[in-house]
């Protein structure tokens, strides 16, 4: 049988319809019922009756929607937080907040992956057409007349020739690209994978630091506001995270912790906040709203986070239309110029 997926779509509305339920009196498993009815995913409505059986069997939330296979483990992580916090309806809507958050940036992602492709997929058409279609036509009309070809117009088509055979290898390794991190991501250890190559990349490091941290300021947030000491929260937020570097810093700052250490000192020392968010984190310690304090936190990193991508987005078209004006430019130049030759000889 083909194995169930929930798209972001599906995945929000099931964590948006969950919220509701567990917020209001209806019994889980009767809301599950009502939820999987209304589904239009035959697959996932399917995965979700396993779930929905090991409930009615007596069964945690997080276990029974771990059966059903449709769901990360960061959000099973999640839940199993939400459930040790009595919070599960909060942690329903964070969770839809979350992959909301997600979708808008995995949109923008997309824009900015595709719109490079099709100005190359132009390029290629239109460099390719005046190479072996325009430029041949000029070359036999000057022998028609008796001329030949001017040196800069045979040069130009070498060069032409050469920068599609660039452009051909640029577009289908970017297309290859795009397609085997898309394959990648669909399991935990090809995030992690990817995440790791991302983290190379000089502006992309600093999104993808900013993410991670946002994510780490929600789930601290969450557990610290439902009562947890700040030892228990970070042991769970190390296990909800996919990301090795991240769950070092955590498992430093759990040891770190435990030898004695100041709360605000061990949160100094993790450098994963910045200027003046490191420095109101550590107030807020020493004032007792940490809680609330992560949260802002977590919501302004988020911001960032797309504006970020917006500002990388706003960089790179600009700097593809104008490679692309240039390179078309140059070719149109190259052809007027023995146009004109031709013009001037038939005159």
């Amino acid at each position: 049988m083909k194995k169930a997926i929930l798209s972001q779509e599906e995945l929000i509305s099931f964590c948006r319809e969950m919220n509701l339920i567990m917020a209001s009196s209806i019994p889980i498993q009767e809301g599950l019922e009502s939820v999987i009815e209304g589904m239009g995913n035959e697959e996932a409505a399917h995965a979700l009756h396993l779930s929905l059986a090991h409930l009615e069997e007596g069964n945690q939330v997080s276990e029974s929607f771990k059966q059903s296979g449709l769901f990360s483990p960061y959000m099973l992580s999640m839940l199993v937080i939400g459930e040790r916090t009595g919070k599960l309806d909060h942690v329903m809507a964070a969770l839809a907040d979350y992959y909301e958050k997600n979708r808008r940036i995995a949109q923008k992602v997309r824009s900015g992956t595709i719109y490079p492709l099709v100005i190359a997929a132009m390029v290629l058409v239109i460099v390719g057409v005046m190479v072996t279609k325009v430029l041949p036509i000029f070359e036999g009309t000057f022998q028609v007349i008796g001329g030949e070809l001017p040196r800069s117009v045979r040069q130009i088509s070498v060069v032409g020739k050469i920068l599609i055979a660039l452009l051909i290898l640029a577009f289908v390794s970017s297309v290859a690209a795009v397609i085997i991190f898309s394959v990648m991501y669909r399991t935990r250890e090809g995030r992690v994978r990817v995440n790791q190559m991302l983290k190379k990349l000089p502006y992309v490091e600093n999104i993808y630091r900013t993410y991670q941290t946002a994510l780490f300021s929600n789930s601290l947030s969450l557990l610290v506001s439902s009562g947890y000491d700040l030892h228990e929260s970070l042991e769970m937020t190390s296990k909800a995270t996919d990301d090795s570097e991240y769950r070092g810093k955590i498992e430093q700052a759990i040891r770190q912790l435990e030898q004695g250490e100041p709360l605000y000192r061990v949160l100094e020392e993790m450098r994963i906040f910045k200027g003046v968010h490191s420095r109101l984190v550590r107030l807020s310690v020493q004032t007792g709203h940490i809680d609330s304090v992560l949260r802002e936190v977590s919501e302004k990193y988020s911001a960032e986070v797309e504006d970020s991508i917006d500002k990388l987005i706003g960089v790179i078209e600009p700097a593809l239309v104008g490679a692309t004006s240039l390179i078309i430019g140059g070719i149109l130049i190259t052809v007027m110029l023995p146009l004109m030759v031709i013009m001037s000889s038939i005159g």
